[in-house]
């Protein structure tokens, strides 16, 4: 096909009223039927009351696009473009069915005049006839439902019409091919339409360099919006798992009227510190399936107070000996398996197996820390009482770790002073400021810009500062 620049005129546009085009249609000057065309009602329910919203409302809508052909004098139009826009208008001219309950904006306002009583027209001190403006639901409304303010809207609407002139079958599957080549919105996409409120948030946590890094996302997920997805149903899960919406449109709705500004702030963090441990390997499990469920738990993991890469150790358990270990039930390998994996009840059953497999891999680790903790609190009370010689309690003790670590803030961050193989000499420092009714404050902030490190031996330790304190107030008071 070769395209000729210039000569006669290819293109007209013209515009019609609605009611001009449906009568054309219905007579068959404008043809649906050219065997490239698609079927009519490929529109679900919220596309088709969207249009015929729009069109009562006045809004703009795209041109209507037909191909003129003439063949043994006969000249025929086709419709290459606008088939579900007039199909659905006619059906609902012929009132073939009623507007949900959906619909974006759904009350209008028209003009109509002011009647009195015994229904004359009422004017004003200039004559003039006096109006006003009755708002009208569209909701549940067919055609012969609508009053005849609305009746003219929806019938004397202006569609502007593209025709191209006198082309060839090859010209007709070439438009038709143009016309259709734009991708609609994908789910992902049109979700965020629906999160007008928090939409920069949702982009800036979408372009986090974990996903692209870090993620089993491949690079189209990402140019397609998928992302913004993973990023709705990681914060429904994250701060609303009872509230879980399985479809995006109603999570974005959701997390726009209940996010809050922390909720964005924490989850930029927890990508951060995931991007720094998360492994080539275990990047894999972040996949559009499960993504949001394993950014979430890191969010639990980080209360349990381990190291971050600890949560790539566990990762990489589940993908191996974990993922067919019983929990509630059913391992994380069988529901994993489940086709419906965005559905409530799913989401909520992996939530509690995942949470379940990691408090029990993580439990020995944390009992033997609880032990540990437990035994330095033991000893440190213990050596505070040999140190003072006085009765010390477990509630003494929190009473001067919380003072110490007020005194702490005057000491350089970079001192080893601060080591914790140094507290139990700090500890006992500050029971004998207590129990002297004296404030260290300021010897902390001296004696520690002279004195970076310690002894090793506590004991020897805490004589050495207890010396320098005495010295140091004695002068301080003469």
């Amino acid at each position: 096909m070769v395209t000729v620049i210039g000569g006669r005129d290819k293109t007209k546009k013209d515009t019609y009223m609605l009611s001009v085009l449906l009568n054309r249609f219905e007579r068959g000057e404008i043809r649906d039927d050219h065997p490239l065309q698609r079927n009519a009602d490929m529109w679900d329910n919220s596309c088709r009351d969207g249009l015929i919203a729009t069109i009562i409302k006045g809004e703009d809508l795209d041109s209507i696009k037909i191909c003129e052909q003439i063949k043994n004098g006969e000249v025929e139009q086709w419709l290459i473009d606008g088939k579900q826009r007039l199909t659905n208008s006619r059906k609902y001219k012929l009132n073939g069915f009623r507007l949900g309950k959906n619909i974006e904006f759904p009350i209008v306002a028209y003009k109509v005049a002011k009647k009195d009583e015994e229904g004359n027209f009422m004017y004003d001190h200039e004559g003039k006839r006096e109006y006003e403006y009755i708002e009208y639901d569209l909701r549940g409304k067919m055609y012969k439902d609508l009053p005849d303010e609305l009746k003219e809207c929806f019938d004397s609407y202006a569609f502007d019409v593209v025709k191209h002139l006198n082309c060839t079958d090859e010209e007709v599957a070439y438009h038709m091919r143009r016309y259709n080549r734009q991708k609609s919105l994908n789910v992902a996409q049109n979700a965020i339409t629906y999160s007008d409120k928090i939409a920069r948030e949702i982009k800036l946590l979408s372009s986090n360099k974990f996903f692209k890094d870090c993620s089993g996302l491949s690079s189209t997920d990402i140019n397609n919006g998928v992302v913004d997805k993973v990023v709705f149903e990681t914060l429904m899960v994250t701060y609303f798992l009872e509230d879980w919406k399985k479809s995006a449109k109603s999570q974005g709705e959701y997390l726009s009227e209940h996010c809050s500004k922390e909720n964005f702030e924490e989850m930029e963090n927890n990508l951060n510190r995931l991007h720094k441990v998360i492994d080539d390997e275990n990047a894999k499990l972040f996949t559009t399936k499960n993504a949001f469920l394993l950014i979430s738990l890191f969010n639990k993991f980080k209360k349990l107070s381990l190291e971050d890469i600890k949560y790539n150790e566990f990762l990489t358990h589940l993908a191996t000996d974990l993922c067919n270990k019983k929990a509630n039930e059913r391992s994380w390998g069988e529901i994993n398996a489940e086709k419906s994996s965005k559905d409530k009840g799913i989401v909520n059953e992996k939530v509690q197996i995942l949470d379940t497999l990691m408090e029990e891999y993580f439990k020995p680790e944390l009992e033997a820390r609880e032990n540990e903790e437990k035994e330095n609190k033991e000893s440190e009370i213990d050596f505070v009482k040999a140190a003072i010689g006085e009765n010390v309690t477990e509630e003494d003790v929190e009473f001067y770790d919380l003072c110490l670590e007020d005194y702490l803030l005057e000491v350089d961050s970079k001192s080893k002073a601060r080591n914790q193989e140094n507290r139990k000499s700090l500890l006992a420092l500050v029971a004998y400021t207590c129990v002297k009714d004296i404030d260290p404050t300021k010897w902390f902030a001296s004696y520690f810009s002279t004195h970076m490190n310690y002894l090793k031996d506590q004991k020897e330790n805490y004589e050495v500062m207890k010396k320098d304190l005495c010295t140091y107030c004695s002068r301080n008071v003469a």
